[in-house]
């Protein structure tokens, strides 16, 4: 508040005024972080083949997958999905685990029942 009293004297008042800091319950945030640059946009890996794959019971296929981009250009990658649901795993040990929780009384062969105890047990697809 800024009063004038005369033509010689001025006197000025100032209120003690502590800044706004944003809160959760604001509705306005800012950023904690400044924003990344954005990455350059991956190119979509090359399918190379897919075929039945003999060690696991009929129906389930394996993919292989050539990276076109990168350090690791050139390198192949395989799959293995599932026969109904085409669920994707990365290794032979996680198929033969789903399998074996399709295997159990309380599945029956529900891949999508199977997949809720594969990843409860800890198990990543």
């Amino acid at each position: 508040r800024v009063s004038i009293e005369g033509a010689d004297k001025i006197s000025v008042r100032m209120a003690n005024v502590t800044p706004k800091t944003p809160n959760a319950t604001s509705g306005s945030s800012t950023p904690k972080h400044t924003p990344k640059t954005p990455k350059t946009p991956k190119t979509p890996a090359l399918l190379v083949s897919t075929t039945p794959v003999p060690d696991l019971p009929k129906g389930w296929i394996a993919k292989t997958f050539k990276r076109s981009s990168g350090k690791t250009a050139g390198h192949k990658d395989m799959y293995f999905y599932s026969p109904r649901k085409e669920i994707k795993f990365r290794s032979m040990k996680g198929c033969q685990t789903f399998i074996g929780i399709l295997a159990e009384p309380s599945v029956d062969g529900n891949e999508s029942l199977a997949l809720e105890k594969y990843k409860k047990r800890g198990n990543k697809i």
